[in-house]
């Protein structure tokens, strides 16, 4: 998944966990980056990355 809030990409992540209501998300700890929050109501968006252009992170 790719996440941008508002109009600013953030960072590509694989999504760990979703509460029911979809408005909360937890993402899986990546390379640099840790398990982290994502928050619906804060203007986080998450959209579907292409599969051709998915890259592993070290």
């Amino acid at each position: 998944m790719d996440v941008y809030l508002g109009h600013e990409f953030i960072r590509r992540a694989t999504v760990e966990t979703v509460t029911e209501d979809g408005h909360i998300i937890w993402l899986a700890a990546e390379g640099q980056y840790t398990r982290t929050l994502i928050d619906d109501a804060e203007g986080y968006a998450l959209w579907v990355a292409p599969a051709n252009s998915l890259k592993k992170v070290a």
